[in-house]
């Protein structure tokens, strides 16, 4: 289906996930500005990259995903 994940578990909202050059810098921005890191950055497989999530101050999640050096 396309590399989609499905949800770990039922009611789990969806998340929309947006490509940065630096997790960590934009964690560091994100928590500088009110938001909640919800999910610390981790890495995703082999050679496939990193990814975190936060909520932002109205509630919303969203994800953020780090490419691998090539």
């Amino acid at each position: 289906n396309g590399g989609m994940m499905k949800r770990k578990h039922p009611g789990q909202p969806f998340m929309n996930y947006i490509s940065v050059a630096s997790v960590d810098r934009m964690l560091k921005t994100i928590a500088a500005n009110g938001g909640k890191i919800t999910l610390p950055k981790q890495e995703i497989g082999k050679g496939m990259g990193w990814i975190a999530a936060f909520m932002d101050p109205e509630g919303n999640m969203i994800g953020l995903h780090q490419e691998p050096k090539k």
